[in-house]
């Protein structure tokens, strides 16, 4: 594939900042996706890779995905470069990116007959604490199934209850390597060390257990404590639960700003109106949790003080650190 398919352009891309981003961000994003590109047409691919890295921290556009698997490939990270064309594919397919879809297609649709596999294989019947490769822990399933590596050597570890094996392999690009690691055999059981001439083998008195520690008395203002607490808690998230509603009400707003009706809204800005929707759902999902869990705590909190004798009660009105004025404070800390 020719250099110039590589170049996805980024116009417009961070143009619109998403929720929480600020216009330093955007412009920071922009500048480090600018310098990537600079430095991939130079073949610099190392350190594009790491410029567009921190674009994507910012936000994951389809365009800087695709970038990320073009340096990954360019570095022999071929498994990597794979899964970032997988995604630059999803993002455009959300994103209505017809341009960068095709070119992660194609890239994909080259890429993947050149991705080696490597298949790791336990004789016998005997169970693997764990596997690494190079390093990293494998789960059980991949084991006796071809799976993606990149090219190269690399190290298996396998351990054991009777120890630890390992092998190294080397994969060559549309390779497929496989390993079949045998486990140790089990050790005999350690026996007793013979005495030495001269010592004695009459066994020594077992030290006199030292007297266990009284067990703590449990504090006093532990049952007044926890009714206000879960008051405390029941408000706080009743009052969460009001002010994600509030911001649900606005994605709402902005939608209808968008959008003349519900089918009726500008192509062009079909991500605003995803990306709206979905804080809206969000909100809406949060506010509902929110509700439930601050009535639960309420509900428990109330309970546990009307059950409370009339000596913990009036302790609990008159203590300067617990009541209503901790709800109170959290509220006006949070919000």
């Amino acid at each position: 594939m020719s250099k110039a398919r590589w170049v996805v352009p980024f116009s417009l891309c961070l143009a619109l900042p998403a929720w929480g981003q600020t216009a330093s961000e955007i412009a920071a994003a922009k500048q480090w996706f600018s310098e990537g590109m600079a430095l991939e047409e130079k073949g610099q691919f190392a350190e594009a890779l790491a410029r567009f890295k921190k674009a994507m921290a910012v936000k994951k556009t389809p365009q800087i995905v695709f970038h990320v698997g073009i340096c990954e490939l360019k570095t022999g990270a071929l498994v990597e470069a794979l899964v970032s064309f997988e995604r630059a594919v999803e993002a455009a397919k959300a994103d209505g990116n017809a341009q960068v879809e095709s070119a992660a297609s194609a890239e994909l649709a080259s890429l993947r007959p050149r991705v080696p596999t490597l298949e790791v294989v336990i004789a016998g019947q005997a169970t693997p604490k764990r596997v690494l490769l190079d390093g990293t822990e494998i789960a059980s399933a991949t084991l006796g199934t071809p799976m993606p590596v990149n090219p190269g050597a690399h190290e298996i570890v396998a351990e054991f209850d009777g120890g630890t094996v390992k092998q190294k392999v080397s994969v060559a690009e549309r390779g497929a390597g496989k390993v079949t690691l045998t486990p140790p055999p089990p050790g005999d059981a350690p026996t007793a060390k013979p005495a030495a001439p001269g010592a004695s083998t009459t066994p020594k008195a077992a030290p006199t257990p030292a007297p266990e520690p009284a067990p703590a008395q449990p504090s006093q203002a532990s049952p007044t404590v926890l009714p206000w607490v879960l008051v405390g808690g029941g408000v706080v998230f009743a009052a969460a639960g009001f002010y994600t509603w509030k911001l649900r009400g606005d994605q709402i707003d902005e939608l209808d700003a968008m959008c003349p009706s519900k089918d009726d809204c500008p192509v062009e800005r079909a991500s605003e109106v995803d990306d709206a929707e979905s804080k809206g759902r969000t909100y809406t999902t949060l506010s509902f949790v929110s509700w439930g869990i601050g009535a639960a705590a309420l509900g428990a909190g109330t309970v546990m003080l009307l059950g409370s004798s009339s000596k913990e009660r009036a302790a609990a009105q008159v203590s300067p650190v617990i009541g209503p004025g901790f709800s109170g404070a959290s509220l006006r800390g949070r919000f």
